[in-house]
């Protein structure tokens, strides 16, 4: 069966569901997505493709309730290029274990897309039109439904070479009303919610998304004897526009803050082949682990303290500080629960260098890594001291962060044949020829705007870069050479007044995130860079990828809350 692993949670949260076969990009399939309480999806069914065993928990009872069922995804792919997309996602009987709470629901999203010209920022804005969300809970033989419904979820999504950063706004409020309910009489539910935070990011080396939510649940009998100003603040429109006396009694509340995090975190790892008569000694493999966390801190009422006490209306509720309490002073239960994370491992297999010049070499380890992933050729020899060029570091930085699949001998030819044909797109440069091994990383790297060539159409392919030139164009993949101060500063650098002024905002953020260390307090910006001194910077760039972003996105976001 094919595992995928799915995380969904409180209203209209950014999902990834990343197939365990590979973290491609090219092969994932990406929600942005949906769901009231949080859950988590541990698999899809055998039996029906795009159906996954589904878990919700549900605080309508006044209780924690845990409830299993099914959940239908439609299969909307990320890269689409619709500016307009509707998804439909379905919940089915969903239940607990002994059927006293039972629930279904349908949401239809319509998501619109626009794209800032100047910024090339992504707004996401999400609606639910009337009608558009259809969800029915019964509790003990007693059915509730949606009357009354607002929404609203903005992402800001900006898409940098190396990392695709996403920042999102959640509000909803939903009112539920029982069969027997008239306007004025019966029960009343109010779900409302709203983010404190929800952020994400993914690179091709680890992904990440936290939410921290902070919801509401308010129960109330209207038994219709208080007039309409008495109420409260919790009326739909349709209640406000009725004049008919209410009043609530039997009324409780609950709170609760929900922190929730998905994560794909990649691991390199190693062993010696014990036998002698094998040709490599080693074998490097690339790990990936994917795990999810969620955790409710309750503050929910005490049913028992409740029907102790003296005064039947003791409960009811008045807004104070933008908390709800009990005017009269009602016990509480407080108190945390998670739900089961569904967690898994995969890894492949890495290439193993045969490099005869790196044996005891200072940056041995960095370049074995940084070759088994791809980002240099696999000769017998590194050249590991000699001074890296434009073409050969093009490759090396494109297949770190993004991988490129190479092209064989005949599909060079092919497409060289193809450029010369009459009407063909020019080449982007006129000394990168097509059938060139390096055309299409030099090619890919121009189209993210990662390296831009030298004007009038040349790469200068065979020109040795700076260590300056090198950092500049990491930091850019990033997309955080903004993030250096405004106004002057110092490197922290020796020799910080040799560095370039179109340098200094990228060597300051290189040096801020641990990409480079320097040597002896010198950053050396105008020395060309060797071979082994950029398998040691991209290997500093992947362990950022891998284990800073997460330990910032996750660990410390989820503690601040």
């Amino acid at each position: 069966m094919k595992r995928i692993i799915v995380l969904s949670f409180a209203f209209l949260l950014m999902i990834s569901f990343v197939s365990a076969e590979g973290t491609d990009k090219e092969n994932r399939t990406n929600f942005d997505a949906y769901c009231i309480f949080g859950g988590v999806i541990s698999e899809e069914r055998s039996d029906k493709q795009g159906t996954y065993i589904y878990q919700e928990m549900c605080f309508m009872t006044g209780k924690p309730v845990l409830l299993t069922g099914t959940i239908e995804i439609p299969a909307v792919g990320k890269k689409s290029n619709k500016k307009e997309q509707t998804v439909q996602v379905k919940y089915k009987d969903l239940s607990n274990d002994d059927g006293t709470v039972i629930m279904n629901r349908t949401v239809s999203y319509i998501l619109k897309s626009e794209v800032n010209p100047e910024t090339g920022k992504e707004k996401v804005s999400w609606d639910i039109k009337k009608g558009g969300i259809k969800e029915e809970i019964v509790i003990n033989d007693k059915k509730f439904s949606i009357k009354s419904f607002d929404f609203d979820k903005k992402d800001v999504v900006d898409t940098r070479p190396a990392v695709r950063y996403t920042s999102s706004d959640i509000y909803y409020k939903k009112i539920f009303r029982d069969e027997e309910s008239t306007n004025s009489k019966g029960i009343k539910i109010t779900v409302e919610g709203s983010s404190l935070a929800d952020l994400s990011y993914e690179n091709l080396w680890s992904e990440v998304h936290s939410v921290i939510m902070n919801q509401t649940i308010v129960y109330e009998t209207l038994t219709g004897t208080k007039s309409f100003e008495d109420k409260g603040p919790y009326s739909d429109k349709e209640d406000e526009n009725n004049s008919a006396s209410k009043s609530s009694t039997s009324n409780w509340y609950a709170d609760y803050k929900y922190k929730f995090a998905y994560k794909m975190q990649s691991s390199f790892s190693s062993h010696e082949n014990t036998v002698r008569n094998i040709s490599f000694r080693k074998v490097y493999k690339k790990n990936i682990n994917f795990s999810n966390q969620i955790t409710y801190a309750y503050d929910l009422p005490d049913f028992k303290e409740k029907k102790a006490a003296e005064n039947g209306d003791n409960s009811a509720i008045v807004k104070k500080k933008e908390s709800y309490v009990f005017d009269k002073g009602q016990k509480r239960k407080t108190g945390e629960i998670s739900l089961q994370a569904y967690e898994y491992e995969n890894s492949e297999v890495l290439n193993v260098p045969n490099y005869k010049d790196i044996g005891d070499h200072w940056a041995e380890e960095d370049i074995v890594k940084m070759a088994s992933i791809g980002s240099f050729d696999l000769d017998v020899a590194f050249f590991p001291d000699v001074a890296i060029d434009r073409k050969q570091f093009a490759r090396a930085v494109i297949n770190t962060i993004d991988k490129v699949k190479a092209e064989t001998n005949s599909e060079r030819r092919e497409e060289a044949i193809k450029s010369k044909r009459p009407g063909a797109k020019e080449l982007r440069f006129s000394d990168v020829p097509r059938e060139s091994e390096y055309y299409v990383y030099i090619d890919s790297v121009a189209e993210k705007g990662i390296m831009v060539g030298r004007g009038n159409r040349h790469f200068m392919p065979d020109k040795q870069l700076s260590r300056e030139e090198a950092i500049t164009v990491i930091i850019r993949a990033l997309g955080i050479e903004d993030m250096a101060p405004a106004m002057y500063f110092d490197t922290g650098f020796v020799d910080d007044s040799e560095i370039s002024e179109w340098a200094k905002p990228s060597v300051y953020m290189a040096k801020k995130i641990g990409l480079i260390h320097g040597y002896n307090g010198k950053v050396m910006p105008k020395r060309y860079l060797s071979r082994a001194e950029i398998s040691v910077m991209l290997s500093n760039l992947v362990e950022h990828l891998r284990v800073e972003m997460v330990k910032d996105y996750k660990d410390a976001l989820l503690s601040d809350f």
